[in-house]
């Protein structure tokens, strides 16, 4: 069924708020952490006492080129702040601390793939360095708004993309490829919940084949890679029935409702003009030493399209399981420290299941089991090569790792007696007195309770303290109970 969007197409930009992990806030020198009791994490600077000057981090100078050098941007020797002049009632200065002429970063790609693995990029228009804001707190008081300074002045790195997306689930893959490369690189916790990773979404529509750009709408602070394909899809669609409706889009921004499933207006949406921008006096240039630059470079990780495409074109792993690998950078480097070893496939199957239920078992926030990559090979090498019995790795030789991550593979497998210890005339064997003892079941299976497979099955493997191959006892349960 059609619909009124369907004569339009979107063009979309993102604006991704990045907060930094660094020891203290962008311009004055406490510490932040989420959580703390309101305005604990208060300065003279923050909260802009008169006489008070702000120092610049220079680590958030570094994680900024860091992220820059990540994503190919061209990255700027020298950098300045500037102000910006804008109502915020939670930044006591009265105005940000921003860059706008001279910023960090210019340009840059951001790659990442679609669920289905269709490869894509996105280039950016800018990275900038700027502090953030406090926090209203509008519900605590029945007359007041109540204001907690302590995210004011943290780091902030503004990612703002060209408008060249082109959905609302590629906006989402993209948002979600940046807080993976973030957490990748080690600058941002990527907590989306505490606010550590945000973004707004620039959405305007124009009529299929045009080039014109539409009218811009700003969504703010989406912290959900769900929240942001629906708040795009919504606002498609709004905007669509009021062109078709002969109505003008006002150039607003607008919050995403995630229960009433719409977005509000907030407020018309200012220009550049609007914030009166200009060198901040009391601030000296940022510079950044070309030594430095190559160095990060040459320590630059892997990164996560680079994984990506690494795992899914030469592994064959599924593009959901390689999203679900990288989610964190530790689990990713573990990952392929035992595909290294030989089998990139077979490690996919292995940390994704039988690893990660354990691991959900454990007391305990590590993705990472206790022991060391090569022992998680090692263990898959003797299942792949027949050595061992993958039921009896999975259910006895794998937690028995957990609980003794010291021991080798063969002081388990030596301790625990596991490994191949059935051959085919064994099996048959067993088989034939499970069948003898078990008559009145074998009687039932010839009559059509084909069901009863799992019975014989069960004690066949019982038989052999689960040593034996599942698919040799299938194989014989079944030729004996049909051929007798």
């Amino acid at each position: 069924m059609a619909r009124e969007s369907d004569q339009f197409e979107p063009v979309i930009g993102l604006e991704i708020h990045i907060q930094l992990q660094t020891a203290r806030k962008l311009l004055s020198p406490e510490g932040f952490a989420f959580g703390a009791a309101p305005n604990k994490w208060l300065s003279a600077v923050t909260a802009a006492h008169p006489g008070t000057l702000p120092f610049p981090n220079q680590v958030a100078l570094e994680y900024a080129a860091k992220l820059g050098l990540a994503v190919g941007s061209d990255i700027a020797r020298v950098s300045r702040f500037d102000r910006k002049h804008y109502f915020y009632p939670d930044l006591p200065k009265g105005y940000q601390t921003t860059q706008d002429a001279l910023p960090v970063c210019k340009e840059g790609v951001i790659t990442f793939f679609l669920p289905d693995g269709t490869r894509k990029e996105v280039h950016l228009d800018r990275i900038h360095l700027e502090e953030d804001a406090g926090k209203s707190i509008h519900d605590q008081d029945a007359y007041d708004s109540l204001i907690d300074l302590n995210r004011a002045g943290v780091p902030l790195l503004e990612m703002v993309t060209k408008p060249v997306i082109g959905s609302p689930e590629e906006a989402a893959a993209c948002f979600s490829a940046v807080r993976t490369l973030v957490r990748r690189l080690g600058i941002c916790d990527g907590n989306m919940e505490e606010g550590s990773i945000r973004c707004d979404a620039n959405i305007s529509i124009r009529p299929v084949g045009t080039e014109r750009l539409g009218t811009r709408v700003e969504i703010k602070n989406l912290n959900s890679f769900s929240f942001l394909a629906q708040a795009v899809h919504f606002e498609i669609d709004r905007q669509a029935k009021a062109l078709l409706a002969g109505e003008t889009i006002v150039q607003e921004t607008r919050s995403w409702d995630p229960a009433g499933q719409v977005t509000r207006s907030l407020r018309d949406k200012e220009s550049a003009e609007d914030y009166r921008y200009f060198p901040d006096p009391d601030q000296r240039s940022l510079h950044l030493q070309e030594a430095d630059l190559l160095r990060w470079m040459a320590e630059m990780p892997s990164l996560p399209h680079q994984q990506f495409e690494r795992w899914t074109s030469t592994w064959g792993i599924a593009p959901a399981e390689a999203f679900t690998l990288l989610e964190d950078a530790e689990r990713a480097d573990y990952f392929e420290a035992v595909a290294a070893f030989g089998n990139g496939r077979e490690a996919a199957n292995w940390m994704l299941g039988p690893v990660q239920a354990l691991l959900r078992q454990q007391d305990t926030d590590s993705v990472l089991p206790p022991f060391a990559a090569e022992k998680l090979a090692k263990l898959i090498g003797k299942v792949v090569s027949g050595e061992l019995v993958h039921h009896a790795a999975k259910e006895i030789l794998l937690p028995a790792l957990f609980q003794a991550p010291e021991k080798t593979i063969a002081e388990l497998i030596a301790f625990l007696g596991l490994g191949q210890s059935s051959s085919s005339t064994e099996l048959e064997t067993a088989m034939q007195l499970i069948m003898d003892q078990n008559s009145d079941e074998v009687k039932r299976y010839r009559q059509g309770k084909k069901n009863l497979t799992g019975f014989f099955v069960g004690l066949l493997m019982r038989q052999f303290g689960g040593k034996a191959d599942p698919k040799d006892v299938n194989e014989v349960v079944r030729r004996l109970l049909e051929n007798g």
